[in-house]
C-alpha cells in the first residue's frame, strides 16, 4: 500500500472516531494535560531545578513532584498554580473554536 493511500486511510479512521464524542473528549483532555505537562518540563529544565527545590518552593515533598513528573497523579488546578508560581510563571488560558477533524 503506498504511503499516500496509507495517509488517506489514518485520516477516514480518524474522522470516523473522532465522531464519538467519548473519543473526542478524552483525546482533547489528554492533549491539554499534555501541553501542561510539556510546558512545565521545558521551563524546569532550563531552570535546572530539581524536584526537591521546586517541592520545597511548592510547599509539598519530592515525592509529589516525582509522580506528576511520571504521569503517576492528576494534578488539581491549584498544584498547577502552585507549580508555576514556584517557577516564577503566570497561567494563561485562551479558548479557542474546536478543529474540525476532516
Amino acid at each position: 500500500m503506498s504511503k499516500e493511500r496509507n495517509n488517506k486511510k489514518l485520516k477516514e479512521i480518524r474522522k470516523r472516531l473522532f465522531q464519538d464524542p467519548v473519543v473526542r473528549s478524552s483525546v482533547e483532555k489528554t492533549d491539554l494535560e499534555y501541553q501542561i505537562y510539556n510546558a512545565f518540563r521545558d521551563f524546569l529544565s532550563k531552570t535546572h531545578m530539581t524536584q526537591s527545590d521546586l517541592a520545597k518552593a511548592m510547599g509539598t515533598c519530592q515525592s509529589a513532584i516525582s509522580r506528576y513528573e511520571r504521569g503517576n497523579s492528576n494534578p488539581t488546578l491549584w498544584f498547577i498554580q502552585r507549580m508555576a508560581e514556584a517557577l516564577g510563571l503566570k497561567i494563561s488560558l485562551k479558548f479557542e473554536p474546536r478543529q474540525s477533524i476532516d
